[in-house]
């Protein structure tokens, strides 16, 4: 997974990214922000909705240009999500990862605009 998730950001970051990359990425987030107790984070919420806006920039970008690009700004914050949740993955017990991913797929379902709002 974790080689997935950077491998989904090199494409991204080179240009060449697409819906499924992104969408990786912001899974990333997501999974990052249910682990965030794990982490030196803890209640900082300003990092993952700085992610979530650049990946979210990224989409929206993506409808007129057809290209699935960061800017450099938006590169070094997913980076940095992407460096938060490794150590999250190396730190928490599989029971911890087993429920964030429960509710990273509740969430998926639910139709909720962003796990950072509930």
């Amino acid at each position: 997974m974790l080689l997935e998730n950077h491998l989904a950001f090199a494409v991204v970051k080179s240009g060449m990214g697409d819906p499924d990359q992104v969408s990786r990425l912001l899974r990333v987030v997501y999974l990052a922000w249910f682990l965030r107790d794990a982490s030196s984070t803890g209640d900082d919420i300003e990092l993952f909705r700085q992610g979530e806006r650049a990946l979210e920039s990224c989409i929206e970008r993506s409808v007129s240009s057809k290209e699935w690009t960061l800017d450099e700004r938006e590169q070094d914050v997913v980076g940095q999500l992407l460096s938060l949740h490794d150590a999250q993955l190396a730190a928490v017990p599989s029971h911890r990862y087993l429920r964030a991913w429960e509710r990273l797929q509740a969430f998926l379902t639910s139709g909720q605009g962003s796990v950072l709002d509930g």
